[in-house]
């Protein structure tokens, strides 16, 4: 039996301790790797200091008109949009507002040309998923035309693409230029993925399904031809596509893609099967419409976007141009954001490398740079924004504004200084507890809002 006087004995030497420690330990242990162990002090924790997050009662509000039609919401956000500050609208170069007309010169003639343009939507791990670029594709399609779901990567270790799941039966490896995908590649074969598929070792045939998910959208299930990107050297003859066990004709192929027409919607069971010996390189498949406009999602998880110059510049713009690429969207930061410097200058300068780059083999595409969002981190008791967000975009504006790009200021956007937790806690969360991605909802709404915000730049475009 524990004596009355023991316990309070036992609770005096801990709070002994636990003072002692709160003396003699400090705030903060940096461990390998770039991992920190914070303690929280004695006041924090009984006296935790106040902090206000920005509202986000506008965004809610708009939230709740995409509740109800699609026209609306476009309506009340273009009208919302048109009264913002500049600091919230697409921004230019001084005296280069301009650089976005090419694209809605591209997007105003698709009836007249019945054309397919596309739009390559790269960015980190904030668009995995097809996140924020699904939004945009189908908003876009309403309002120009198109189907089908942009390009697939083969390989897709995360496996979170909501629309469409690849089945490879592990025959192929995904070598990339970037992240943690990174390993003995070869620079000759990245394009506009800056990534490649390779089939492995010893594999004669190998095969890949792709299955449609019961949350496709329906424009994501329909499409009128489906691509295979391959190689140069890799002969179509050896390519072959089956539609529910029903080979499809070839359509049309190039010295980048092979064409195959599909007689009916996307079905469950849609397979490729490539007949070879030795190891073969594609780049992708896509489902698409002959005319119209569609969105591709490129996701480079664990990239700064700094990696672009290791692609091969000759496939690029070979691909570029082959694909018809009208905008290029560029959407970096979550991944410098953690290393916290007092000065961005050498970012700055990585960033203008890639973009010049990008402009030199696809000097007729305008670029349009997203920048970072805003992030927390747990200080004590609360969550804060990192206390360098706002050099870190100002560094990728003024990397964007030299190399002569348009800038969008996603971080403004979403409120700012300590928009996050207000993200998160929402009714309805708009961003995951880790504090730095969106919820599908919250992608959706920041889809919705750049397409609005292009949308009323394209507007004024046609009135001139």
């Amino acid at each position: 039996m524990i004596k009355p006087g023991s316990t309070l004995q036992l609770f005096v030497l801990v709070c002994f301790i636990l003072i002692l420690m709160e003396c003699l330990l400090p705030r903060e242990l940096r461990l390998a790797g770039n991992n920190t162990i914070k303690f929280i002090s004695l006041q924090e924790l009984f006296n935790p200091k106040k902090i206000e997050y920005a509202s986000i009662d506008v965004i809610e509000k708009r939230l709740l008109a995409t509740a109800t039609s699609h026209n609306k919401i476009n309506n009340a956000l273009a009208a919302d949009i048109a009264k913002m500050p500049d600091s919230l609208d697409i921004q230019f170069p001084v005296g280069n507002d301009t650089l976005l007309d090419p694209f809605f010169e591209s997007i105003q003639q698709i009836p007249s040309k019945k054309e397919l343009i596309r739009v390559l939507h790269f960015g980190d791990s904030q668009i995995e998923g097809d996140r924020i670029t699904g939004e945009l594709r189908k908003s876009f399609q309403s309002k120009f035309g198109g189907c089908g779901t942009g390009i697939l990567h083969l390989v897709d270790q995360m496996n979170v693409r909501h629309s469409h799941k690849l089945s490879n039966k592990d025959n192929w490896v995904k070598l990339a230029a970037y992240g943690y995908e990174k390993g003995n590649t070869n620079r000759q074969n990245f394009g506009v993925l800056a990534s490649y598929f390779q089939t492995k070792d010893n594999v004669k045939a190998s095969e890949i399904e792709i299955k449609k998910t019961y949350v496709a959208k329906r424009n994501e299930s329909r499409a009128e031809v489906f691509n295979v990107f391959s190689m140069n050297d890799t002969d179509s003859n050896e390519i072959e596509v089956s539609q529910d066990n029903v080979l499809l004709t070839k359509e049309n192929q190039n010295n980048l893609q092979t064409s195959f027409c599909l007689k009916k919607p996307i079905s469950d069971h849609l397979k490729i099967k490539i007949k070879n010996t030795g190891n073969k390189i594609l780049q992708g498949v896509s489902f698409d419409c002959r005319t119209g406009i569609t969105f591709d999602n490129v996701p480079m998880r664990g990239s700064s976007g700094t990696e672009f110059t290791k692609i091969n510049p000759a496939l690029f713009e070979s691909q570029i141009k082959q694909l018809n690429t009208k905008l290029i969207i560029l959407q970096f930061g979550v991944n410098v954001v953690p290393y916290i410097l007092k000065d961005y200058s050498y970012y700055e300068n990585l960033l203008y490398k890639q973009l010049v780059f990008l402009k030199k083999v696809a000097p007729h595409v305008p670029i349009l740079f997203v920048s970072v969002s805003d992030m927390s981190r747990k200080e004590g008791a609360i969550y804060t924004s990192y206390p360098n967000i706002a050099l870190v975009r100002d560094a990728q504006r003024r990397a964007a504004f030299r190399a002569g790009c348009a800038f969008w200021d996603l971080y403004s956007n979403m409120g700012g200084k300590n928009s996050m937790p207000s993200w998160v806690k929402a009714e309805k969360p708009l961003a995951n507890k880790d504090y730095t991605h969106f919820t599908n909802k919250g992608a959706n709404y920041i889809g919705h809002l750049l397409y609005n915000t292009l949308i009323n730049r394209y507007e004024k475009y046609s009135k001139q």
